[in-house]
């Protein structure tokens, strides 16, 4: 099984959904949707039907709904390399 890796933009992004979501509904709660993000990654390392394409934001870019957020990631035979993780409101063409 494949374990997703983050480029540092993405641990930004985790950590800056971490912060907002300890001010929303505290920590115990924050750390479990982090908790949440990364487990539903790992899951669809191993089940790539889970993703969907996003070439049209980048060539070979694929997402990935989890929670409020959409993660984007690279995936080649043995890599799964997220990209960014922003709310879904967010648009990708200027944030990826």
């Amino acid at each position: 099984m494949t374990r997703p890796t983050y480029t540092q933009l993405a641990l930004q992004d985790l950590a800056r959904i971490h912060v907002w979501s300890v001010a929303q509904f505290g920590d115990e709660r924050a750390d479990l949707y982090l908790r949440q993000i990364q487990a539903r990654l790992e899951k669809a390392a191993s089940a790539p039907s889970l993703f969907r394409d996003a070439s049209s934001v980048r060539p070979g870019l694929m997402k990935l709904r989890t929670g409020s957020h959409v993660a984007y990631v690279l995936s080649a035979p043995g890599l799964l390399q997220v990209v960014r993780i922003l709310h879904g409101r967010m648009d990708p063409d200027r944030w990826v």
